[in-house]
């Protein structure tokens, strides 16, 4: 995500914006949003965006990640499930 603003600025506003959607999670900068199917999933994305664009935070496309693996808070999450990320430990 893209906010030309302090850390703090946008832990400020990010928390303001996703608060309260399902399936969103944040970690100081990183936002994962959880689904168990496609449609869920580009409903969430969707509130995510548009509550970002309402919040005045700009995101980033070559940051967005969609699908498995990826890695999120120090974890590697695949199709299999979430272990620590090898590159950490």
């Amino acid at each position: 995500m893209g906010l030309n603003a302090s850390s703090d600025e946008w832990c400020h506003r990010s928390d303001d914006a996703i608060h309260g959607i399902d399936g969103v999670t944040k970690l100081v900068d990183d936002v994962l949003i959880q689904a168990e199917s496609e449609e869920e999933l580009k409903s969430r994305l969707y509130q995510v965006l548009e509550r970002c664009k309402s919040h005045g935070i700009t995101i980033s496309k070559r940051k967005i990640h969609v699908g498995t693996p990826l890695k999120f808070a120090g974890f590697l999450i695949t199709q299999e499930g979430i272990r620590p990320d090898p590159n950490k430990t």
